[in-house]
């Protein structure tokens, strides 16, 4: 009970000073999973009215609630207003908790929790937003679509090889917001394709390189 109330406490401060990201659809007054699906979907076929190709780059994380940074969600806590009684419950809520798994009736030992926000709590998933709200201030080429947890990033351009310049900068800088907030990339579920005419792909024979490090991005 005590748990929803400051949920909606700190959805509504969000939301009243527009804190939440314009690129996040989740946790946004009318916004919803079909308003996201329908501005990105209308989006690529406006880009495509244009004689453009989309280059949209998937992003997985792993094991996303699970590693968020206690001292960095706090800290961006702070940074976005929260204060006093409100950051100190909050640092309460983080800290000191622990689990343990129960197999036919055998519970295993008791493991501190350090890291992470709690699954299948109300205020996880919205904690987690915000965790990754300034993810698109590092984007110079493409830009965010975000929906609570999934994460895609899109770039336009004239041809494959113009995506392939785009994604793979603003990728490097992903990886480097993700270095710095201790978040990792799921390599093998982040993909990425190309959304166009098929006139239009038909004219290029070229398939782009979106690579991490020495890893190539699955298209």
């Amino acid at each position: 009970m005590l748990e929803k109330i400051v949920y909606n406490q700190l959805l509504n401060f969000l939301n009243d000073n527009k804190i939440i990201t314009k690129r996040q659809s989740g946790f946004r007054k009318y916004h919803s999973t079909e308003t996201a699906l329908l501005q990105t979907t209308n989006k690529y076929l406006m880009n495509m009215d244009r004689g453009l190709i989309n280059g949209v780059l998937f992003l997985d994380l792993k094991k996303a609630f699970d590693t968020v940074d206690h001292k960095i969600l706090l800290a961006k806590l702070e940074l976005y207003g929260v204060q006093g009684v409100a950051l100190n419950f909050f640092k309460s809520y983080l800290t000191n908790r622990s689990q343990l798994c129960t197999v036919q009736g055998t519970n295993s030992q008791l493991k501190k929790i350090k890291c992470g926000v709690p699954q299948g709590s109300n205020l996880g998933p919205l904690l987690f937003s915000l965790y990754i709200n300034d993810l698109p201030n590092c984007l110079e080429q493409t830009e965010a679509s975000m929906f609570a947890d999934d994460t895609n990033i899109s770039s336009i351009g004239n041809s494959p090889a113009d995506i392939e310049v785009k994604l793979n900068n603003d990728l490097y800088n992903v990886n480097n917001w993700l270095i710095a907030n201790k978040l990792t990339l799921n390599l093998k579920k982040t993909e990425f394709m190309l959304i166009a005419s098929k006139r239009k792909l038909k004219h290029f024979s070229y398939d782009p390189c979106i690579l991490i490090g020495n890893h190539n991005i699955k298209q």
